[in-house]
């Protein structure tokens, strides 16, 4: 385990990044959680761009440690960076849900809900349309909101963190080398 470390240094970091700007954000100004833009930028800057880099660094930093740097450490190194940083996230989220502001989700999801029915009734939808639209967010709620949500997210995160390994590891492996190719 102890070639890993880095992967697991990195993972450290970027569990810290992702719950510092959860925090920042939340202590400043709340109120950016129901923003659309916000959304987007903080899906790109914590949900792709951080993640990607950071696995990178910490399967970078694992290859000194190996005689051959193949697939499987490449990609264990990436993908160890995704799991600490999502155990991280997974136990501030836990804490945030349960602790800090039990009510914080079900506000998001309250107003997020009250912004998409203005929208849709400024589209014209119909009222049926509306009712079946609302009804539908209402039995996904479980999945985004509360204990169930956030194992729910942490899931889908680690997902995610599985699919950005695969790739690094693809490009972070060594390539076959000439003189071995000879023999």
């Amino acid at each position: 385990m102890n070639k890993f470390q880095p992967a697991i240094k990195y993972g450290i970091y970027l569990g810290l990044v992702i719950v510092v700007f959860n925090i920042l954000i939340y202590a400043l100004y709340p109120e950016m959680f129901l923003n659309d833009s916000f959304s987007l930028i903080n899906g790109t800057l914590i949900g792709v761009a951080a993640p990607i880099i950071f696995m990178i660094l910490g399967a970078r930093d694992c290859k000194p440690n190996f005689e051959e740097y193949e697939f499987g450490k490449a990609f264990s190194a990436a993908f160890l960076v995704g799991v600490v940083a999502m155990a991280i996230s997974l136990m501030y989220s836990l804490l945030f849900n349960t602790v800090i502001d039990p009510e914080f989700g079900d506000w998001v999801f309250d107003e997020k809900m009250q912004q998409e029915l203005i929208k849709m009734e400024e589209m014209g939808y119909d009222e049926q349309v509306i009712e079946q639209s609302i009804g539908m967010a209402r039995k996904f709620k479980q999945f985004t909101t509360g204990f169930l949500g956030v194992v729910f997210m942490s899931g889908i995160l680690l997902v995610w963190y599985l699919i950005l390994a695969l790739i690094i590891g693809a490009v972070q492996k060594e390539g076959k080398r000439i003189d071995n190719l000879t023999s």
